[in-house]
């Protein structure tokens, strides 16, 4: 269900749950850009009615997933760190993810709700699916599946820090229980610097696609 629709809330909510993760999103930099008004309402309304349900039923801890790329900006110093913010934002979807930390440290620091942010990079694994607005690696993995040369935006050096899904799994499940963790953000991210057209020729090689790489 939606997390903006109160029935499926309610049903969700009226077990008390002890954990709530809260992974809900209107997802994509560019889906956001193409549509700010649902971007608004599902990570801004939406999450603000999660902490609202998660208050009203004393939850034992809540877990919202936010995002690397966003809170930080394009300018940010590097290596990111927790605490540095950028108020200058490029996306829409980078906006209303700040907004979703506003609200958890609202929650924590005025209801005492235990509230823990995970900030997400790049997440990468099985069961993830192409399409318009989805990431790198499987579209990249659809396009050579399909013989098809694999579009790099830039020069191919713009790197990205890549986590593989099960490490981000066990970042978050970590979050729900450490109890130094509550009322903080964390980074959940590999550390390393991954080369866009190193990732291109990686899957070029492994699907045994032929027609390389378009600029």
């Amino acid at each position: 269900g939606s997390i903006l629709d109160e029935e499926a809330l309610k049903r969700s909510f009226s077990a008390r749950p002890d954990f709530v993760f809260h992974l809900a999103a209107h997802f994509a930099n560019q889906n956001s850009v193409d549509n700010p008004e649902p971007d608004l309402m599902v990570n801004g309304l939406g999450t603000l009615k999660v902490l609202e349900y998660s208050y009203m039923t004393k939850a034992g801890r809540v877990v919202f997933a936010s995002s690397g790329c966003s809170v930080y900006g394009s300018q940010a110093p590097l290596p990111l760190k927790e605490d540095f913010v950028s108020l200058h934002l490029d996306t829409p979807y980078q906006i209303t993810k700040l907004l979703g930390e506003l609200y958890c440290n609202f929650f924590y620091n005025h209801y005492h709700l235990p509230v823990v942010i995970a900030r997400y990079f790049n997440v990468y694994g099985p069961g993830e699916i192409p399409g318009a607005y989805r990431n790198v690696i499987p579209n990249f993995i659809y396009w050579a599946l399909h013989q098809k040369p694999l579009p790099i935006t830039g020069d191919g050096n713009e790197t990205r820090d890549f986590t593989f899904v099960r490490d981000i799994v066990t970042g978050t499940l970590l979050l729900g229980v450490v109890p130094e963790a509550v009322g903080n953000a964390f980074n959940l991210a590999s550390q390393t610097e991954t080369k866009i057209i190193d990732i291109a020729n990686i899957i070029n090689e492994v699907t045994g696609n032929h027609s390389g790489v378009e600029f």
